[in-house]
């Protein structure tokens, strides 16, 4: 696959409330050191998945913020030895993901996309390796889910598959579906799918009001059982030795250090 009709997409928007008052983005929160340089060099939450991207052959990101938060490219506009491209957009509205993501959409819709979120730690790191295989080999797939086992369902969304083995549904951060294995922490996706993202979005912004969309976020997987519902092929990569570690909160944040030295 042509690396320059790759790009990473990430969402750095948030608000970062779960950790309390920061004097930084979250993104940006120090977990570790860079490898094979000098210990001064720290290593940010958000820099793992770059990094991970950078491995399947991303060079291009765009990476979306609010206002407020020009730590962030002040922050990788500095990173020593990065041959990257970074892009920033501004989101306009606090509703969720697909929001921050909908204001990138007019610049990647012909791009094969890497979706990650910068606060989730996660091995193996080839996972988009795997991911961006699956897609560019199976024809009619618009998006490739990466899927590990998970034990706190009410963190993640659940990926609920049929006696074929074939993804049915998406179930959203439920503590009531302890029967499921598998969740799904990141994802790749063609051109199909960002258009059926931008039109799930604009539909939004026309039958609800502001207020409406504030009171009841709306996640990507939402837009990703949407798009299963209205018969688009979403395929999967199961990584039954996968972990991950949602590092948005202060007591998992304590675990970063020893989920990086596993």
């Amino acid at each position: 696959m042509d690396s320059n009709n790759i790009v990473g997409l990430i969402p750095c928007a948030g608000k970062g409330a779960r950790l309390g008052l920061l004097p930084f983005s979250k993104e940006l929160y120090p977990v570790g050191w860079d490898e094979g340089m000098k210990k001064q060099n720290v290593k940010v939450v958000s820099s793992y998945l770059i990094n991970h991207m950078q491995d399947a052959g991303v060079n291009n990101f765009h990476i979306i913020i609010k206002e407020g938060k020009w730590d962030i490219p002040a922050y990788f506009n500095k990173v020593p030895n990065w041959n990257l491209n970074f892009c920033y957009h501004i989101a306009n509205v606090d509703y969720g993901v697909p929001f921050s993501l909908y204001s990138a959409l007019p610049f990647i819709k012909n791009k094969v996309v890497c979706l990650g979120f910068p606060d989730i730690l996660f091995k193996p790191k080839n996972m988009y390796n795997e991911l961006l295989s699956k897609l560019s080999s199976k024809t009619g797939v618009s998006i490739v889910l990466g899927v590990i086992p998970i034990n706190r369902p009410e963190k993640f969304d659940m990926v609920e598959y049929d006696h074929n083995d074939k993804i049915k549904g998406i179930v959203i951060k439920s503590s009531s579906v302890k029967h499921l294995k598998y969740g799904w922490i990141n994802a790749v996706w063609n051109s199909e799918f960002s258009e059926f993202l931008n039109s799930y979005v604009s539909d939004l912004f026309k039958l609800k009001s502001s207020k409406e969309l504030r009171n009841s976020e709306i996640y990507i997987g939402d837009v990703i059982r949407a798009a299963i519902e209205n018969g688009y092929n979403v395929e999967s990569v199961i990584f039954e030795n996968g972990v991950c570690l949602d590092v948005g909160t202060p007591e998992d944040l304590q675990l970063a250090g020893s989920f990086l030295s596993l």
